[in-house]
């Protein structure tokens, strides 16, 4: 059940998770990149990405203000250019945030 998917991926189901975790068990058809939280029963790498554009997976921990990787795992597990990847993928999803707030994205998708 969930609390076995948590115990073996390691992580907790915090409140935002409820929903896209339910619609996927209900079957139903959503777009996760509106919501807040993942579906913890997901293989999906998990990324918790900070303002400052520092984030976190299940290998590093970037800090954009030193430039300083941390790591969880050996570093011979780290495949070449992860980091750099992440970095990019991490400006990549705060760009588009940006441009949701700026752009008023939700007036469009919910026709207000």
């Amino acid at each position: 059940g969930i609390r076995d998917a948590q115990e073996s991926r390691g992580s907790e189901m915090c409140i935002r998770d409820r929903l896209p975790t339910v619609l996927n068990l209900l079957g139903a058809d959503f777009d996760s990149r509106l919501l807040a939280g993942h579906n913890i029963l997901s293989d999906s790498d998990e990324l918790v990405i900070f303002a400052d554009q520092s984030f976190m997976t299940d290998k590093v921990r970037y800090d954009a203000s030193t430039g300083e990787t941390s790591y969880f795992v050996p570093e011979s597990q780290i495949p070449d250019g992860y980091v750099d990847q992440m970095i990019e993928e991490v400006e990549n999803r705060l760009y588009i945030s940006d441009e949701m707030i700026n752009t008023d994205y939700f007036s469009f998708v919910y026709s207000r």
